[in-house]
């Protein structure tokens, strides 16, 4: 035990932790890139080779009887629902949260800051690329949109992918660069998401980018910072309770049909989930593969597939962790921003890109040191 201990010590599985970040963001950050698109097999590889990575650490760092509880019931969260839905990313999720325990957080924004910057670098270039050898003209498929000819499109699935990557390195700038220089860097990059927003239409990632210019003017605020605990919980109460009425919505209703205009559809889509698959208190993953009607809401995304017990768990084991115990101020904007971003979006079970579950984890596991 004593030569384990010495092999992996705190630095070796610190570094182990690193290069599984490193690993991770790549894989998310390419995921639909036609570039660096991964077969099945190298799928298996690469997510295996994030679980022995982070696994050392996760076996050998020690932990109070509230890190560990806290520390299982996130794997036993994860286990269920990968039990019920086997997604390689679902499994990962729990190596990575618990394994951010005692790591250096700026080591971790630096290292998925760079990914997501050649990410947008290479597709950028990737684009003005394409555009040139279309004589000039914008492609009649923006870049990083699903398209028939996919020799053309660089980034696929989602329309907004490449936007919403630009919009976390804003936020990882906050945490990395503390410097009156991150104030330029974050209008560099707002222009960039507005950029992204002209050739794809990414209303989500355009939002938060204006929050977070918002948070730079106000993050010193004694008001601001007095009360952002509380805004955070009435976002967090509201956006859930919002989330489970568009369920119920009718899209008849003059009001109700604006209100899902401005949402993209998503209130219709998450009624017509509803009605064609139902809504069940345990998970329904064969009956959403016979159905598969995609609701860009997280909320809605988990009632759906893993049922409303799951889900109460899930709200609640976010609750806890996000709401009830205190935050520092950069933190509780993240998860303002996380919860807004869920309404919109299923990229927060990501949480390598989704900053706030780690820092939130990296600050519980410090508080109850």
């Amino acid at each position: 035990m004593k030569l384990i201990r010495k092999v992996f010590n705190d630095r070796a599985l610190e570094i182990l932790y690193l290069l599984a970040i490193f690993i991770y963001a790549m894989k998310i950050a390419y995921k639909n890139s036609t570039l660096l698109e991964a077969s099945s097999y190298q799928n298996f590889w690469i997510y295996n080779s994030i679980y022995l990575l982070c696994l050392p650490k996760v076996l050998l760092q020690k932990y109070n009887r509230k890190q560990l509880l806290a520390s299982i019931a996130v794997f036993v969260l994860a286990a269920v629902a990968y039990y019920f839905n086997p997604t390689r990313n679902m499994l990962a999720i729990p190596f990575v949260l618990v394994g951010i325990k005692d790591c250096d957080m700026k080591k971790v924004s630096r290292i998925v800051f760079l990914v997501l910057l050649s990410f947008v670098i290479v597709h950028t270039a990737g684009y003005f690329y394409l555009h040139f050898l279309n004589g000039g003209t914008i492609l009649n498929v923006p870049w990083f949109d699903r398209g028939p000819d996919r020799s053309t499109v660089l980034c696929k699935s989602y329309n907004n992918y490449g936007a919403i990557t630009s919009m976390f390195m804003i936020q990882y700038l906050f945490l990395t660069d503390r410097n009156r220089k991150r104030h330029l860097k974050a209008g560099l990059l707002f222009a960039l998401s507005v950029f992204f927003y002209a050739v794809g239409t990414s209303r989500t990632s355009l939002i938060i980018s204006v929050l977070s210019i918002l948070y730079l003017l106000l993050e010193d605020h004694h008001i601001f910072v007095k009360n952002v605990g509380t805004l955070k919980a009435i976002v967090f109460i509201s956006l859930v309770l919002f989330s489970v009425l568009m369920l119920f919505m009718n899209t008849e209703s003059p009001f109700v049909a604006i209100l899902d205009k401005l949402v993209t559809g998503r209130i219709y889509l998450s009624g017509l989930a509803r009605k064609e698959i139902g809504i069940s208190l345990f998970p329904q993953v064969a009956k959403v593969v016979e159905n598969p009607i995609v609701v860009d809401n997280l909320v809605v995304h988990f009632i759906i597939i893993y049922g409303v017990i799951m889900t109460a768990v899930l709200i609640a084991m976010i609750a806890y962790f996000g709401i009830a115990k205190k935050q520092e101020t950069f933190t509780d904007y993240l998860l303002i921003v996380t919860y807004f971003w869920a309404v919109t979006e299923i990229y927060p079970t990501y949480v390598v890109l989704t900053l706030a579950p780690l820092l939130v984890m990296h600050n519980y596991y410090e508080k109850e040191q």
